[in-house]
């Protein structure tokens, strides 16, 4: 094992004199309230110099105020992301300095999403440890972090040489809840103090603490912030903590005003597929049944969204993408979607993909596909000869099963069904049906127009014929009786 910083046996605590006062004590002290009215306290722990003061200072809070309970509902967890030689090592330190606190511990080790790793290996590591707290905690539980002020600083210029905007650029919140839609709470007590200040409280306490080389390497951004540039901005600028964090919680709160305004232009582009009018016959199937794959993952109208500046179609888009949890493109991408797709021409068909997003436009709404889990934006998601048929069991490739079920859910009556000459197959284009209702038959392809149903789900539609003639559009439609 590396050696540790300080290499001693973590020391007993003692309760918070007048002459024990200190910044880091201060910051816990006003987050009681918090640890009070949480169900369970979950705090991550790497071993590191930040978490490993955060628990000492927290240690130190429980014995000060025991009838709270802050030791017995605390719970330590370590993600173990096997990337370090010395990573079974610092799991096992994390362990015994719990045992030495008699509280709660857990180690998890995770493997890393290499389809992560294209957003870098910080991004998936953080993607992976939220995974594991999440797996844990439950409603009403509070997850506490050791992030400091110079961990912010880091952040908002990473996020500022990005070129990120007023999101980026809020960073970190001392208290910010998981995602959008889930409440479990992230706190970050220490995130207004300075790394001096965990070290200094290390040293006047006598803590060990375990040291990740990794985070020597220059070669990372964030490690090269840290030790090039922050040293000489805090020599310069000694108020740097307070003057970012500042600036922070304002992007902050200019992010939360955009927010607002916006979730108020969203709801009205908004569209539940089962609200949806574009391919209503389409959407409102049994997906259990449907012939056809999952249809898309969002839709949204874009009725009125031309009349709007750039500024609010940008805005309004990102919401959406944000609510549809995908993964944002870039600004280039998105000036060319707002440009190219959106404002397309009326009878254009444009799509534009980025990551494993891909979106089209038709009849008036966007279309949002993920490219990885669902293959219905493709012209043919499988593939079907025109076979004779006499409603026996026929299973695609994709796993759907086609059986004469789909003719009753149509309205057949299998007692008087005639199977001569019936066939089944995948439409093939030039195909004419003649719809319940109407005094003649007409183009197929006009009729699926008129059903508002999507250009690249058309080739997946499998049409039941009788002496060639459609008879029943499987999903969809059964032909005027006579066909």
């Amino acid at each position: 094992m590396e050696p540790l910083k300080h290499a001693v046996s973590p020391v007993g605590v003692t309760g918070l004199g007048s002459d024990d006062k200190d910044a880091i004590s201060d910051a816990l002290t006003s987050c009681l309230p918090r640890l009070i009215g949480a169900r369970q306290l979950y705090l991550g722990f790497s071993g590191g110099l930040d978490s490993r003061v955060l628990l000492a200072a927290l240690m130190r809070l429980a014995e000060h105020y025991p009838h709270y309970q802050i030791k017995n509902k605390l719970t330590a967890v370590h993600v173990h992301h096997d990337l370090n030689a010395q990573a079974d090592a610092w799991a096992e330190y994390c362990q015994c300095v719990c045992q030495s606190y008699q509280i709660n511990f857990i180690c998890e080790k995770v493997s890393l999403n290499l389809s992560q790793l294209s957003s870098g290996l910080e991004a998936a590591a953080r993607t992976a440890r939220y995974g594991v707290f999440k797996k844990f905690m439950q409603e009403s539980d509070l997850l506490l972090l050791g992030q400091h002020g110079d961990d912010q600083i880091e952040t908002v210029l990473l996020q500022l040489f990005r070129g990120a905007g007023p999101q980026g650029l809020a960073a970190m919140a001392k208290e910010s809840q998981f995602s959008a839609d889930d409440d479990r709470i992230v706190l970050r007590p220490l995130l207004e103090l300075k790394q001096i200040d965990l070290a200094h409280y290390a040293r006047d306490h006598q803590l060990d603490w375990v040291h990740d080389d990794s985070n020597d390497n220059l070669r990372f951004e964030r490690n090269f912030l840290r030790h090039q540039v922050l040293p000489n901005l805090h020599q310069r600028y000694p108020g740097l903590i307070d003057t970012v964090g500042r600036s922070a919680r304002l992007c902050a709160e200019h992010n939360e005003l955009l927010n607002a305004y916006v979730q108020e232009d969203l709801v009205k582009h908004l569209t539940h597929q089962g609200q949806s009018n574009v391919g209503n016959n389409y959407l409102n199937l049994n997906l259990n049944n449907s012939l056809c794959s999952k249809y898309c993952l969002s839709l949204f109208k874009l009725a009125g969204f031309e009349a709007y500046s750039l500024a609010r179609q940008k805005a309004l888009i990102r919401a959406w993408l944000a609510h549809s949890q995908v993964l944002m493109p870039s600004e280039v991408k998105l000036t060319h979607l707002i440009h190219d797709v959106c404002l397309a021409k009326v009878d254009a068909q444009p799509m534009l993909t980025w990551g494993h997003w891909l979106l089209r436009r038709y009849h008036g709404h966007l279309y949002l596909f993920d490219q990885q889990q669902d293959d219905s934006h493709h012209c043919c998601a499988y593939h079907l000869q025109e076979q004779t048929w006499g409603g026996e069991t026929v299973t695609l490739e994709n796993g759907q099963v086609i059986s004469s079920q789909h003719l009753v859910d149509l309205g057949v009556d299998l007692a008087h069904w005639d199977w001569q000459g019936v066939t089944i197959g995948l439409r093939q284009g030039g195909e004419r049906f003649h719809p319940q209702g109407h005094p003649h038959s007409q183009p197929l392809k006009k009729f699926l127009h008129a059903q508002k149903i999507p250009p690249w789900l058309r080739e997946q539609l499998i049409l039941v014929k009788r002496d060639q003639k459609t008879v029943a559009i499987l999903g969809l439609a059964l032909a005027a009786q006579g066909e």
